[in-house]
């Protein structure tokens, strides 16, 4: 589930389990727990190649530690779905998932650099995440409705530190991201399904009952 602030990715994530016990949030490895010290170990190697790249990131928003954890997971997590699949009959929901973190290193970290290392690397994840995943479901709704959103949540946020006219700009910088990652993965594999809803025109519940339809689940409710 991808989509700019505000757009309803969290609200939906959370609600969308509780609607349908075919669906399990899958979480990404991390840093923090031993058990995933065999999954590091390997990926670390296969990146080596785009370790300079790396390091001289776009953008100090996210810590190195965060970008070397995004490669590895870019590298090598969907091996791991694929592995849970072959026996786990529910539909795995990724929190946060391969297009965001696609969209992290373009607009932050090494993915706006140009190299041969990095293009092999770029092409390879695009190609492997499209063959793993069945669905994206792409969030989104009027700029001034997101913007209006942020606003009134408690939590800090980038875009409340700026002009509204730099809020819109910063929003529709992912946008334009999310379609271009979107469009690569859609180029690599065919099957690949791209739902789009609108959170401002659909209730929380209607876009539950919609995905719940395109991905052929049973419905709680």
């Amino acid at each position: 589930i991808i989509g700019p602030a505000a757009s309803g990715k969290t609200t939906l994530s959370q609600a969308l389990p509780s609607r349908t016990s075919q669906v399990k949030i899958e979480t990404p490895p991390t840093f923090r727990e031993p058990r995933n010290i065999p999954f590091f170990s390997r990926n670390i190697f296969s990146i080596l190649p785009c370790l300079p790249q790396i390091y001289t990131r776009k953008d100090h928003r996210f810590s190195l530690r965060d970008h070397f954890l995004y490669i590895m997971l870019l590298n090598g997590w969907h091996k791991i779905l694929k592995q849970k699949t072959l026996n786990e009959k529910s539909v795995l929901l990724l929190d946060p998932g391969p297009v965001y973190v696609f969209g992290i290193e373009i607009l932050f970290g090494s993915g706006w650099k140009k190299s041969t290392s990095l293009q092999r690397f770029w092409d390879k994840a695009y190609q492997s995440w499209a063959n793993t995943m069945d669905m994206v479901v792409y969030l989104d709704t009027e700029l001034t409705v997101l913007f209006d959103r942020i606003y009134v949540r408690e939590t800090d946020h980038t875009v409340k530190g700026i002009t509204e006219e730099n809020a819109m700009q910063y929003l529709e910088s992912y946008r334009q991201v999310y379609e271009s990652i979107l469009s690569q993965l859609s180029a690599c594999s065919t099957s690949l399904k791209i739902l789009r809803l609108d959170t401002g025109k659909h209730t929380l519940d209607e876009s539950l009952d919609i995905i719940i339809q395109n991905l052929q689940l049973e419905n709680d409710r």
